[in-house]
């Protein structure tokens, strides 16, 4: 017997027109998580259906869970209908079609009614109808005569003014009974056109039919037709590609070696400007250029180096005797102190302030020298003592132990 963990289901309740098919002796009592086979009444005929009980029902008003069986009879034994609905013809060889107007599969089907008399009831066939407008842009298309195009026939899809281009055209599909569906529509090519503004905008002015930049501007004008749909599909044209004309960047230089001081004042528009050497570099005179027509304010300046360098051995100069620790000036020329030595190198270049500095290296403390590195069986063999504390230029002797 079935699992019991709730209450019953009530009897399944019918209509009058359902009862004469449907045979429910078998799904009386219901228990709770029980089934049921729903068979047809003869001389209706069909696969039965299942009903079934929740093994948790907790209302006795609960009818069961059921799928209704295809209960049918074979047309013949069903009285046709005494008027037949629209969209139906019967054929002279007794078989249904669908009428002009409508099209689809015509399905006949034995159902009772009320009296449990059997008569024909059609389905299948639906009546032609428009294909739906698709949605379009508004402001570009116009579909006016798209509005309710049948089936197998086709509208003209227009540019709507102030766009312009070849119509194209819009079919609704052959024996279409779906008014949602849309219809089959190629786009024409529509360019948007536009009246040239009267006053031209901050950097333009009108040369001819066209536009050019202003003075004191730069760049390639464009023009651009944009449609402001929010302004009720109102097209104007849109200029751009002018820029206010701007001076170049001085480059990022070391600004003590090189004087870009006659480039701060040139102004925009192709000129040229003198590069020098600042004290105490020397070398020759360049020049920077400003491309015409530059509107990038952080373009820097075309320029060629002057090649500027410093003479060294007059930053060099000192008296014999003054002392920069570790170097010393001698009558030879710069040395390195007492207790120091190394290759002495000597460069030159500005502080911060900009005022020529001699950079003097290679002169590193004299130190002793380490000790010999041994291996075991070597500090057996050698004594080294004498030679851990030996100073620079001095010598030991290492013998050999006892």
């Amino acid at each position: 017997s079935p699992l019991q963990c709730g209450l019953g289901c009530a009897d399944i309740q019918l209509e009058a027109r359902d009862a004469c098919r449907f045979d429910l002796r078998l799904c009386r009592g219901l228990r709770a998580g029980g089934y049921c086979e729903v068979r047809c009444k003869e001389p209706y005929a069909g696969s039965p259906g299942l009903a079934s009980c929740p093994a948790d029902n907790r209302d006795l008003t609960r009818q069961p869970q059921w799928s209704p069986p295809e209960c049918d009879l074979p047309g013949t034994d069903c009285e046709s209908p005494e008027e037949i609905p629209e969209g139906y013809k019967l054929e002279a060889d007794g078989s249904w079609a669908c009428e002009e107007g409508f099209r689809g599969t015509p399905v006949a089907r034995c159902v009772p009614d009320d009296r449990c008399v059997a008569q024909i009831e059609l389905s299948g066939c639906l009546p032609l109808v428009p294909c739906a407008v698709p949605p379009v842009d508004g402001c570009m298309l116009d579909i006016s005569g798209c509005l309710e195009v049948q089936p197998e026939s086709y509208c003209q899809v227009k540019c709507r003014e102030p766009y312009f281009g070849t119509p194209s055209v819009a079919t609704c599909f052959p024996g279409n009974t779906d008014p949602t569906k849309p219809l089959l529509m190629v786009e024409p090519r529509c360019e948007l056109t536009c009246a040239p503004p009267v006053f031209p905008p901050k950097g333009y002015e009108k040369n001819g039919d066209f536009f050019r930049c202003a003075v004191g501007y730069g760049g390639e004008p464009r023009s651009e037709c944009v449609m402001d749909a929010a302004a009720g599909c109102i097209s104007r044209m849109v200029l751009s590609g002018c820029l206010p004309l701007q001076r170049c960047a001085l480059p990022v230089l070391d600004r003590c070696k090189y004087d870009f001081d006659a480039c701060a004042s040139v102004q925009p528009g192709g000129s040229t400007c003198q590069v020098r050497c600042r004290e105490p570099y020397q070398g020759l005179v360049t020049r920077a250029f400003c491309p015409p027509g530059n509107t990038d304010p952080d373009l820097e300046f075309t320029w060629s180096d002057p090649g500027c360098k410093m003479d060294c051995d007059e930053v060099a100069q000192a008296p014999v005797g003054y002392v920069q620790h570790p170097y010393v000036m001698t009558e030879d020329g710069w040395q390195c102190v007492s207790n120091h030595a190394g290759t002495l190198s000597l460069s030159c270049t500005t502080s911060p302030d900009c005022y020529p500095e001699l950079r003097l290296s290679g002169c590193l403390p004299v130190v002793r020298c380490a000790q010999p590195l041994l291996t075991p069986l070597e500090l057996c063999m050698y004594d080294v003592v004498p030679c851990l504390y030996v100073l620079s230029g001095s010598t030991c002797n290492v013998t050999c132990k006892k």
